[in-house]
């Protein structure tokens, strides 16, 4: 447990292990932030990082949901309030869409909306991770990647960008087949006990409440 996310940080967690310890360390599952992607690399190697699928989906639902804001201030300039209370609807991967909103749903998707357009960018990236292969996957990508520059959405081109600048790593996936769910429960019960104490003025008090 570090006290910030430097480069050192988790530096100094890879060099309390030996050679041997780190050689047995088959990958790491990661998000976007480089200083931890430099200590890794430098520790480990640059073909034992995947940089997790829900980081990179976390980045498009921003994208979504500022092409949302964008074009919602646009309809209502108009006195149209279309998309009035629809944030949370957009950020649904297809299959969670509930029941109950399922048929307001198909109404928005046939206006052609702006929005609906990047909802659609979204769930298609969702499928490159479904891709049989690395070969396969980087195809999908390259397709994906010319579609969402062509899109012209700013935001979606934002969120390409970023995401192309991390590609070698989240292609990973394919040769260790790893994600951050484990780390993510653990996340969320740290935010528990964080919620619980309603937070912690002594920094070592919390990491003792942790473990």
């Amino acid at each position: 447990m570090g006290d910030d996310r430097k480069t050192d940080s988790l530096k100094t967690n890879f060099d309390s292990l030996t050679d041997a310890q780190k050689s047995n360390i088959k990958a790491v599952a990661m998000d976007m932030w480089r200083p931890y992607i430099q200590a890794t690399s430098t520790a480990l190697g640059e073909n034992k990082i995947v940089i997790d699928r829900f980081h990179v989906m976390k980045h498009m639902n921003k994208a979504v949901d500022d092409v949302r804001k964008h074009e919602a201030k646009e309809l209502h300039a108009k006195d149209d309030n279309t998309l009035k209370r629809t944030k949370y609807l957009w950020l649904y991967a297809k299959e969670n869409i509930p029941e109950h909103r399922t048929a307001d749903f198909e109404i928005f998707k046939a206006k052609m909306l702006k929005v609906s357009k990047a909802w659609a960018m979204k769930e298609m990236l969702r499928d490159l991770w479904n891709s049989i292969n690395l070969k396969s996957a980087i195809r999908y990508w390259m397709k994906w990647f010319e579609s969402a520059m062509d899109s012209g959405l700013k935001p979606l081109k934002k969120a390409a960008d970023t995401i192309a600048d991390h590609i070698d790593y989240i292609l990973m996936y394919f040769r260790h087949r790893i994600t951050n769910g484990t780390s993510e429960g653990l996340k969320s019960k740290i935010q528990k006990i964080k919620a619980m104490a309603c937070g912690f003025r002594n920094r070592e008090n919390f990491k003792i409440a942790i473990y």
